[in-house]
């Protein structure tokens, strides 16, 4: 919780007058109220996070769902699976629907879109990667019956997927979609909201068939700021002044915002400009020494998928000026645990959730080939990367991060 002495300067601050708290790592720092695990790499946000309140409530049926009374389920006798920490596992981050189904092939994909979407999950297995389709298919028999003797019933089938000829980016392992049909609703509740199913041989998690927009933008490399909450105040503030003058940003919430509830305080733009989150995260170069990256989040305007990639494509391409540097989109990287995109597998948080029994953190995490790369590395599209996982029926992983507010 934010002590009633912070130091940290409020939303309408100029950059100028928080340029010697940004620069003092012995900057107090404070504690979301979310009550979010801190991942490796990470640091305290210096505000609350607003653009994670969502995230970070338990997640509910889609909104043409009534909620049901939870489900009963029955952990099989003699099988280990990590226990739900106290305050959930940590927030997958940066999915959308388009990257779930990358690999699918068209006619599988659109035998998937014609299911009902309400009582259809997707699962992903941690550390997986494109298998042929016999290891696809073991792999769905083992999650279907787990699946089966979770909720002590027959009639939940996992549809293994159909996927296609791509070249994965080079160390990415890509996100495999597991079709799962036949659940109740209470099931679909107890899935989601679990969110994570870990096993000595098999790590699935859970998806919703159309997930949530994503609140994850770029990493940001450039700025010559400490990884404090201070420097992510500071690198918070110059986005929100980039994007406020940006006519194009401006316009498209104006004209697509769905994803905003009426009356707002703030307004539309207002309070799309104070959903900005800056997270640090601390990786190593070669030589084994740390630069500053910054993750950049933001509340879309719309949950329509077309526009969501259009809106995403107007925050990357952008430059982030200030006299601390000039901050840009760098490749994102990829999870090879988790699949999520906001960190390296060397960061990722779930292999420290206690019980842990899926895949653990690679010998040599969160390396990056050098600054200099980094800096001049130009976004990729988000729509085909890869992710990983690993053979079914118990296991998965995490990542890590931190934080400051505009």
């Amino acid at each position: 919780m934010a002590t009633a002495d912070n130091r940290y300067a409020p939303i309408d601050t100029d950059e100028s007058e928080v340029a010697n708290m940004a620069l003092d790592e012995t900057t107090p720092t404070t504690t979301p109220t979310s009550g979010r695990k801190r991942p490796r790499g990470q640091t305290d946000s210096v505000y609350p996070s607003g653009k994670k309140a969502a995230e970070d409530a338990a997640v509910t049926l889609p909104s043409h769902s009534v909620p049901a009374p939870p489900a009963r389920f029955h952990i099989p006798s003699g099988l280990n699976v990590t226990p739900r920490p106290r305050d959930g596992f940590p927030d997958i981050q940066g999915i959308t629907q388009q990257q779930l189904f990358a690999y699918l092939t068209p006619e599988c994909l659109q035998l998937w879109k014609k299911q009902d979407a309400r009582k259809s999950l997707i699962g992903h297995l941690a550390n997986d990667y494109l298998a042929p389709p016999e290891v696809l298919l073991h792999q769905a028999q083992q999650l279907q019956q787990f699946l089966s003797e979770l909720f002590e019933r027959e009639g939940i089938i996992v549809c293994p997927p159909d996927l296609r000829t791509r070249t994965p980016t080079p160390g990415q392992k890509p996100l495999v979609p597991y079709l799962i049909l036949g659940l109740e609703d209470p099931e679909v509740a107890v899935l989601v909201n679990h969110k994570c199913w870990s096993m000595t041989d098999l790590t699935v998690f859970i998806n919703l068939f159309i997930p949530p927009t994503p609140t994850f933008v770029a990493t940001l490399c450039g700025f010559n700021l400490p990884t404090s909450s201070g420097g992510c105040h500071t690198v918070a503030l110059k986005v929100k002044e980039v994007l406020e003058s940006d006519p194009e940003i401006k316009a498209f919430i104006e004209r697509h915002n769905d994803n905003i509830a009426p009356g707002v305080k703030g307004g539309i733009i207002g309070s799309t400009m104070t959903s900005i989150t800056i997270s640090p995260l601390r990786v190593f170069t070669g030589s084994q020494k740390t630069i500053p990256l910054f993750n950049f989040y933001i509340n879309s305007p719309t949950n329509d998928p077309d526009l969501y990639e259009k809106w995403l494509e107007h925050l990357r391409k952008k430059a982030y000026t200030s006299i601390y540097g000039t901050g840009r989109p760098r490749n994102d990287y990829h999870c090879n645990i988790c699949k999520t995109w906001d960190h390296p597998a060397g960061l990722c948080a779930y292999p420290e959730c206690p019980g842990w029994l899926g895949p653990t953190h690679p010998t040599h995490p969160s390396t990056v080939t050098s600054a200099a790369d980094e800096y001049n590395r130009q976004p990729a599209s988000r729509g085909g990367s890869n992710g990983g996982r690993k053979p079914a029926y118990a296991g998965r992983g995490r990542r890590g991060r931190g934080r400051g507010r505009t």
